[in-house]
Parts: structure tokens; C-alpha cells; sequence
């Protein structure tokens, strides 16, 4: 079971910071796909260049279509995927990939969602897939921290390696991952290491406590002796919480056996 638990909870970021982190970030993504659609993404082997392009375009007009019709059941969400199923089966191919076309689909599909989201309250209900928020406000943050992974994916593609920033973007990139993946799902039937684990940032606010018990996990913002303390600069912790790179840039305390531990109990895309 996992716990919901959490202690010395910090605000989110606001909207206005989400959505100029979201505009920003779609500008770099779109100046390093411009570079080219062929290579292949390192960080996501599966795809080249032009098939992230249209990932992202893809997830970009799911959410615009969620909360601009503030579609708050399944019923709703299920009718919108059958909408969208044609349009999809244009976009999923080889030659839709490798043309000019892909990036017309994604200009397109950014200035959908982040119309959608500035045109929603934060407080907007709607359905998204993680059970602690029922919000406008997740999706923001959500396209927030999406945009800067494949915005660093799609530019390290083309040999260009930025970090996430500002640094304060990054921490709160982090401070998501946790909750999205450890807090907030109820009884799962999965298991976690009996272990304790400390993630720290130097060079902005953020400190989690992450407590694994086997059956359920406890996360709080705080600092506190761990099994495995980590800690580093918030772009280096967020784009190692996401598998993009690996620990070399970070401190590590304690157990370092415990690494892939923590990796493990996160799922990203």
C-alpha cells in the first residue's frame, strides 16, 4: 500500500511560472528540432527526433482537449480519445515523422495547450491520471516538467547538453516525480525496498526524505539521515531521478547499492 503521507508540504509554483516554464521550453525544443528529424534520441532509443516531435504534440493535444472542455469523468476522457484515434493514426507514421509536416502538427498543438491552460483557473476541475489531483493546476505543472525532459532529450540529440532551469524549475521537477510516483495511489500490491533515501539540492531550496517499508512508501520534505543521501545540483537530481543521466555529477552518501533501489520505485516515459 502506498502512503499519501507527507510533512512539511511547500506551496507549488505558480501558474505564471508554469506557463512561461512551458513557453519557454517549447521555443528551445522547437529551435533544436529545427536541427534536424532524423537522429535518434539517446535518452528515448526508441524514437528519432521527428517521433518525439509528435509524442509531445500528441501529449499536448490530449491535455489542451481535457481542460479546455473540463472533462472531469471517464465517460468524457474515453470520447475524447476516440475523437482524437484518427487524427493519430495520421500522425504515427514513418513519413509523418521524417516531414516538415511533424512540426507544423506540434506549432500547432503548443499553442493549443498553452491557450487551454492560461484560459483555466488553476482550481479547474478535470481528470488526470494521478489520484492526488484532480486539477488544471496538474496539468500545468505536468506540461511544465514534460516540455524540459524532452526539451533536454531533443537537444542533446543533436549534441547540445543545457540544463533544466532555472534552478528553482528544476526542484520543483523533483519535488513531482516523488509525489507523482510514490504518494497518492492507494493499495497496489507493490513492494519497496526496506530502505530510507535523502535527495538534497545545493544549489536551490529542496530536501526529501523518502521512507520505503515494503509495503508502503512515506514521503517528506525534510532533512534528515538516510540510508542513501544524495545530493547535487537540481538539474543534475531531477534529469538522474529520470534515468537521463547517470549519477556521476551527484554525491552520494551512504549506501551506494541502494541507487538503483530508488530509480527503480519511479516509472517515467
Amino acid at each position: 500500500m502506498r502512503s499519501t503521507g507527507t510533512s512539511s508540504a511547500k506551496s507549488l509554483l505558480d501558474k505564471s511560472d508554469y506557463l512561461t516554464c512551458l513557453a519557454d521550453n517549447i521555443a528551445q525544443f522547437r529551435e533544436a528540432a529545427e536541427l534536424g528529424l532524423e537522429p535518434r534520441v539517446e535518452s528515448c532509443p526508441k524514437w528519432t527526433v521527428g517521433e518525439l516531435v509528435v509524442h509531445l504534440a500528441n501529449v499536448y493535444d490530449f491535455w489542451a482537449k481535457i481542460v479546455s472542455q473540463a472533462a472531469a469523468d471517464e465517460e468524457v476522457v474515453n470520447a475524447i480519445e476516440a475523437e482524437r484515434k484518427p487524427v493519430l493514426d495520421q500522425v504515427s507514421k514513418p513519413e509523418f515523422y521524417a516531414s516538415p509536416r511533424s512540426l507544423e502538427y506540434f506549432d500547432e498543438k503548443a499553442r493549443d495547450i498553452q491557450s487551454a491552460l492560461a484560459m483555466a483557473e488553476s482550481s479547474q476541475g478535470n481528470w488526470t491520471w494521478w489520484p492526488g489531483n484532480q486539477t488544471a493546476g496538474f496539468v500545468q505543472r505536468r506540461m511544465c516538467h514534460e516540455t524540459t525532459i524532452h526539451r533536454w532529450d531533443c537537444q542533446r540529440a543533436h549534441g547540445v547538453q543545457t540544463p533544466i532551469a532555472p534552478s528553482f524549475i528544476a526542484s520543483d521537477g523533483i519535488d513531482e516525480e516523488l509525489n507523482n510516483e510514490l504518494t497518492g495511489w492507494g493499495d497496489e500490491g507493490k513492494t519497496f525496498p526496506q530502505a530510507s533515501f535523502h535527495l538534497h539540492c545545493t544549489d536551490t531550496e529542496g530536501e526529501w526524505l523518502v521512507l520505503a517499508r515494503g509495503d508502503a512508501v512515506e514521503l517528506r520534505r525534510e532533512h534528515a539521515k538516510a540510508d542513501l543521501a544524495v545530493t547535487g545540483e537540481a538539474s543534475n537530481l531531477v534529469l538522474w531521478l529520470w534515468g537521463r543521466i547517470p549519477p556521476d555529477s551527484l554525491t552520494v552518501y551512504g549506501d551506494p547499492s541502494l541507487l538503483p533501489q530508488l530509480r527503480g520505485m519511479l516509472e517515467q516515459d
